[in-house]
């Protein structure tokens, strides 16, 4: 097993200037953070390290300078100080205590998918303009999300936002399945076709207001 150190030493020239960065805007948090403690909801911020991280947090850790995991995800909080943390690199877990974890909030989830995620949605990708093309150019991606071992993928209706005589829009759908690293396009395609990509209707709802 890779120790604290070996991993220090293996660091990226561009992971340790991020990283101090990163760390180096710690005490312009602490100095410019609102007294009522209001946050923005739309950008990314760092939160206020007031509580106990949560697992699944994306955390700046405060003390104990530039490391691998300086930035990284919980993945158990046991205290207030102290927390399982995994690598965003590797996923090696590290045992952070006596430190303050500030989060940074706001964090697109795909930022934060792990390279077996990403290869994931580009086979996804592929598939689904094949299909497009093939079935029914109507239907098209419109992302996917991940919770462990299940995908899902968001299918859109092409110019969705025009609304039909009584008010609707087209609704997307959803098509969930199990997925693994070695899944082939062909096994994705089935598996989207069984789903009714290009072949189910669009539930037909009334547009929401922003």
């Amino acid at each position: 097993m890779t120790t604290f150190n070996e991993k220090l030493k293996r660091m990226t020239r561009l992971e340790r200037v991020l990283l101090s960065i990163v760390s180096g805007l710690r005490g312009y948090i602490l100095q410019n953070m609102p007294h009522d403690r209001r946050e923005p909801d739309d950008c990314v911020h760092f939160g206020y390290s007031t509580s106990e991280p949560e697992p699944g947090d994306l955390v700046l850790c405060f003390t104990s300078g530039v490391h691998p995991w300086s930035v990284a995800i919980v993945k158990r909080n046991v205290s207030y100080s102290r927390a399982i943390l995994e690598d965003l690199n590797t996923g090696d877990l590290l045992d952070m205590s006596n430190e303050g974890f500030i989060p940074i909030k706001n964090v697109s989830p795909y930022i934060l998918w792990t390279d077996d995620q990403v290869e994931m949605n580009r086979k996804i990708i592929k598939v689904a303009g094949k299909l497009r093309d093939e079935v029914n150019h109507m239907h098209k991606y419109w992302g996917v999300k991940f919770d462990g071992d299940n995908v899902t993928l968001i299918v859109g209706k092409y110019y969705a936002w025009i609304e039909d005589s009584d008010g609707k829009v087209a609704a997307p759908y959803k098509i969930t399945f199990k997925w693994h690293k070695r899944m082939t396009q062909k096994a994705i395609r089935q598996i989207l076709l069984d789903g009714g990509f290009g072949t189910r209707e669009f539930e037909r709802v009334f547009k929401k207001e922003k």
